[in-house]
């Protein structure tokens, strides 16, 4: 069975191919369902109802209201003989999902889940994709109740991702800041130093709090383009900044919360057989791999490129006559919109990688030094300071960019080789193979290469080593006086 294409003629349309197979729109219906469905356990399993009376509603009675009108949208459709399409049946049935959700949101003065929101973007996008059937199918068979409410549930649907894309994610003045522990005031360290805050200094930093953090209640939008930091941005290019005006750092953020984690996964280990690398997974493995799916989509908007490119040069070859103006016109629209989403995705990796590297660095080193405070005098001096603060900073780091960039390179250059390959055979026959050779005769070249420089750096350190270790041993030799020479040879005279 052959698939569809995924852009079709419009009905009453031969030439504007801007519509979606049905197909394809059922089966991304049947996803949303499910994306529902998943949403709605989790909401009854892991939502415990905190009633805020007098919180307000912040929205979620327009939430309501729009996801009542949608359904009642597609419940005309179904009246007037869509009965028998799945699709419609599924989005009917999401919708009424959704707006259960909202209701008991409602009802318990909870403010709406950013994966609720999420889910109305998406099914924004599929409206959005599906709303020129509707249009061309309205103007081509007249207007009537089917078509009518087939548009109106695809506007709505977009509304409402519209609001949900740009709605804050946490409602102003209920970010609760990064949490302190409770410690003593005015009190110091068996060292003598006074390392906690004096009463002055806490009563300061109470009456000058540090500016709430953007991020923390930033819509879909801000978050997407950063539009969150430009009030600490536009400041900066006014004056310098202080420490005052930074934003204070989120729980999520802070070094405390990310020790509690990677020590509790390192507890669960085999006393005496822990794997480090599987607590680490266990503590920071989730963010990793939806970080890894960014980079999975950008991969695929990577190898869009060349097909979409392919029916342009197409086109131009030809002088328009294989395909119509407004065919090209739409593939050369996608190249702008896959060029323009994967580098909002490169980004976005770019972000999230950043602040892995910083919770790794934070977690490894504060977890290497408790367990140095609980070494025994003897054992820290065998052990040495030196591979301690090492293990604190050095190899936090290197862990940090591993885990962060370096893993996900072999399976992206192997996604990215293959495919590409692949593309090319079909493109210029066997010899797009000359290129896949050319890599594997480089490869071990470029390991000996790397071997060789390895050898040559580590003579060349341990030369200037000893090099500085004769220039030290010669500083200690008393020199002789200018004029001791002469002076000898005097007195020997």
């Amino acid at each position: 069975m052959q698939l569809p294409p995924p852009l079709v003629n419009c009905p009453g349309v031969s030439d504007v191919p801007v519509c979606v197979a049905h197909l394809w729109l059922a089966v991304a219906s049947y996803v949303l369902l499910g994306l529902m469905l998943v949403l709605a356990v989790r909401h009854l399993l892991g939502q415990e109802p905190v009633r805020r009376p007098g919180g307000g509603m912040d929205g979620r009675a327009a939430h309501a209201c729009l996801c009542l009108l949608i359904i009642g949208a597609y419940a005309i459709i179904i009246d007037e003989g869509g009965i028998g399409d799945g699709r419609l049946g599924c989005a009917c049935g999401a919708w009424a999902v959704s707006l259960a959700i909202v209701v008991d949101d409602m009802r318990a003065y909870r403010p709406t889940g950013s994966g609720l929101k999420l889910w109305w973007v998406l099914a924004a996008l599929v409206a959005v994709v599906s709303l020129p059937e509707a249009v061309y199918s309205a103007a081509s068979g007249g207007a009537s109740a089917f078509s009518v409410a087939r548009i109106a549930a695809s506007v709505l649907s977009i509304l409402m991702g519209i609001v949900a894309f740009f709605q804050p994610s946490t409602p102003p003045g209920r970010f609760a800041g990064a949490a302190t522990p409770n410690v003593a005031v005015g009190t110091s360290t068996s060292i003598g130093d006074a390392l906690l805050p004096t009463a002055a200094v806490a009563a300061a930093a109470r009456a000058a709090p540090a500016p709430p953090n953007g991020e923390a209640s930033a819509s879909f939008a801000s978050r997407l383009f950063f539009s969150w930091s430009w009030p600490l941005l536009k400041l900066g290019a006014s004056r310098p900044l202080e420490h005052s005006d930074t934003f204070e750092l989120q729980p999520r953020d802070a070094t405390a919360h990310h020790d509690s984690r990677l020590g509790a996964a390192w507890a669960r280990q085999p006393l005496g057989r822990g794997v480090f690398l599987r607590a680490y997974h266990e503590a920071f493995g989730a963010w990793w791999w939806s970080t890894g799916v960014l980079q999975l989509l950008k991969d695929i908007l990577t190898l869009l490129q060349p097909p979409l490119t392919k029916q342009i040069v197409d086109y131009l070859a030809a002088n328009g006559r294989d395909r119509p103006y407004a065919s090209a016109l739409l593939c050369a629209l996608g190249y702008f919109a896959v060029a323009v989403t994967q580098a909002v995705l490169q980004t976005q990796f770019n972000w999230r990688g950043r602040r892995l590297i910083l919770w790794t660095q934070a977690s490894v080193g504060q977890l290497v030094y408790r367990k140095a405070l609980r070494l025994a005098h003897d054992e820290r001096q065998t052990f040495g300071v030196g591979p301690i603060v090492s293990y604190m900073q050095v190899d936090s780091v290197k862990l940090a960019n591993a885990a962060a960039f370096w893993l996900h390179d072999p399976w992206s250059c192997a996604l990215i080789i293959s495919v590409g390959t692949a593309q090319l055979y079909s493109y210029l026959g066997p010899s797009a193979l000359v290129g896949v050779g050319s890599i594997v005769l480089a490869l071990p070249a470029q390991r000996a290469i790397q071997r060789r420089l390895k050898k040559y750096n580590e003579r060349g350190a341990s030369r200037r080593a000893r090099s500085r270790c004769c220039r030290g041993s010669n500083s200690y030799v008393p020199k002789a006086k200018p004029g001791a020479q002469q002076s000898f040879q005097r007195d020997s005279k």
